[in-house]
């Protein structure tokens, strides 16, 4: 496996989902993992429709080696710890691309970090239904006027 990751054993780093003709309907299920707003999962599949070269695709061989490399760092003892700039940490309460409970845990070791989960959100939370895509902008709103640090 380590010599595929590294794009060894003439494996080409080819996003494997773009084989085949752009689907629609698929296409508008896997937006549903994005967003709750059914206008927006309707908008997802017009623009990948209207151009296909938008569509982001399967996971590469690259990409996984990056991912690897990027949860080895993150892993690392002090790491995290050792970033001193205030951060804020949204999540999607209802996510099923990303675990909560990973990003719960690397939030928990940042010592400036203040985490606000948007319950009922999934994935992209600015492109949820109009309550929770406010939820979220507030959030940022408050975090950039705060006069200091969580």
């Amino acid at each position: 496996m380590d010599s595929i990751l590294r794009g060894g054993a003439g494996v080409r780093c080819a996003f494997c989902s773009r084989a085949g003709a752009f689907d629609a309907a698929a296409r508008t299920r896997s937006a549903r993992l994005l967003t709750t707003d059914p206008a927006r999962q309707l908008d997802e599949s017009w623009w990948a429709a209207q151009n296909p070269a938008l569509v982001s695709g399967g996971v590469s061989f690259g990409w996984l080696r990056a991912a690897f490399q990027s949860v080895a760092l993150l892993e690392r003892s002090g790491y995290l710890e050792a970033i001193r700039t205030p951060l804020m940490v949204l999540a999607s309460g209802d996510d099923r691309i990303v675990d909560l409970s990973a990003t719960q845990a690397a939030c928990a070791r940042l010592p400036h970090a203040a985490m606000h989960i948007i319950a009922g959100a999934q994935h992209e939370l600015l492109r949820e239904r109009d309550a929770l895509r406010m939820a979220t902008l507030r959030q940022i709103r408050d975090f950039l006027r705060a006069p200091t640090a969580p």
